[in-house]
């Protein structure tokens, strides 16, 4: 802008000259800073040139390969900088599901991912159940639990991951069983004896039918202390606990689902020989009956004789059922009689 003024010699000249130069601020589209692509990207300005990871760059020319790039463009004293990435490549990763069994007796289940190396821009992902469609996608986690439902029986679970760049990982994918069934059966000592006089016993476990596999065991005298698992057998010698009396043994079983039954049975132990006194023939060294008179009394305490057996003159014994008076046939013979009891 220019205004003059006229002097007294007539002369014309400028006194006052304002000069502007119109600022346009610079304008990058087609990518947007911080942001990730997984598709070819062609990115406008409106005035200015530009850089590209500093070697100059064209306006209209599409970016195809992966990288991250800072876009510079320069309009006189403006600057104008952005940085973008383009990733194609699908997100992979070691996905553990149930710590990799395939049983578990737990209606929820651990979810552990490990991103390959070098993948480290996993973002969100989605899963599903039991076939079930893909769940929302949600926040990126590890590890992280997943309900698989009470009902036993075939699970699955599937598993998509999603990096920053919209990248869709494969499909992984995980079956597996469910069962929550206790191990139930029966336990038997030495044959179902109701005593013992030896501290090894002799074990039978029965798994009751239809029960899931049995895959390991251990014993108990007091149903705290567990001996160390060892690999399911249905028989087992077994030293019971020192001391005469009633004794309890527990089994765990362990199946392959991770079911814990116990099972136990009792025996009484008793390795204390009975004592009595017994008197023969009245005490008499001579008879002249072949029945000769037996009297036995317990010595106090002994109060569980259930047999008495009894030889003559060194012949095979006879066993009978316990009564504290009986009698012997010694035989029609005269002469000197052995009496053992």
């Amino acid at each position: 802008i220019q205004t003059t003024e006229t002097h007294l010699n007539g002369t014309e000249r400028p006194y006052l000259i304002i000069t502007y130069t119109k600022m346009v601020n610079i304008e990058i589209t087609g990518v947007t800073n911080g942001s990730f692509y997984r598709n070819n990207v062609t990115p406008h300005f409106n005035v200015g040139t530009a850089t590209l990871n500093e070697a100059p760059y064209t306006l209209g020319t599409t970016i195809t390969n992966e990288g991250t790039y800072t876009l510079t463009v320069t309009n006189g004293n403006q600057t104008k900088t952005i940085q973008f990435t383009i990733d194609k490549t699908r997100p992979t990763a070691n996905i553990v599901i149930n710590n990799g069994s395939s049983c578990t007796n737990h209606e929820y289940v651990d979810v552990r991912i490990t991103p390959d190396l070098g993948v480290n821009d996993i973002v969100s992902m989605r899963y599903s159940v039991n076939e079930s469609p893909i769940s929302t996608t949600q926040a990126y986690q590890s590890p992280f639990s997943v309900g698989v439902g009470s009902e036993n029986g075939e699970k699955s679970i599937r598993v998509e991951l999603i990096d920053a760049a919209g990248n869709i990982s494969p499909l992984y994918s995980w079956d597996f069983a469910l069962n929550t069934t206790i191990p139930t059966g029966n336990l038997t000592i030495n044959n179902g004896a109701l005593y013992t006089t030896d501290r090894a016993v002799n074990l039978l476990i029965v798994p009751t039918a239809g029960s899931n596999e049995i895959v390991s065991m251990r014993f108990s005298n007091d149903n705290i202390y567990w001996s160390s698992l060892e690999s399911y057998n249905p028989r087992k010698t077994y030293t019971l606990s020192s001391g005469d009396g009633n004794k309890t043994v527990y089994v765990q079983l362990l199946d392959r689902f991770g079911n814990v039954g116990v099972l136990q049975s009792s025996i009484f132990l008793d390795m204390t020989p009975p004592k009595a006194s017994v008197l023969i023939n009245n005490g008499g060294q001579y008879t002249n009956n072949t029945n000769v008179a037996i009297e036995i009394t317990p010595d106090i305490g002994v109060n569980d004789i259930t047999y008495i057996r009894y030889t003559i003159n060194g012949l095979p014994p006879t066993t009978i059922a316990y009564t504290n008076s009986f009698g012997i046939n010694v035989g029609s013979t005269n002469g000197k009689k052995e009496i053992t009891i």
